[in-house]
């Protein structure tokens, strides 16, 4: 099971971030590198029946918000 947690988690996503950066550009494509560590926690919960504490949580919403907010083309932040 940390074998492939291992793979699937960390070199798996490595791979598909080196294709997305010939696909959408660097810039668009670093503000998802975070997301390899919510991919992470949650493998580990659903695959490894591991506890998903309220900080895991909190911390993965963190994650996909920020991923969020700097994709996000508003008149607000750029103008």
């Amino acid at each position: 099971s940390i074998l492939y947690l291992g793979i699937a988690s960390s070199v798996l996503s490595f791979v598909l971030f080196n294709i997305s950066i010939s696909s959408i550009g660097t810039n668009n494509a670093s503000s998802f590198v975070g997301i390899s560590t919510a991919v992470s926690v949650l493998a580990g919960v659903f695959i490894l029946d591991e506890k998903f504490s309220a900080m895991q949580c909190y911390g993965t919403l963190i994650i996909l918000l920020g991923v969020y907010i700097a994709n996000m083309k508003s008149r607000f932040f750029w103008r």
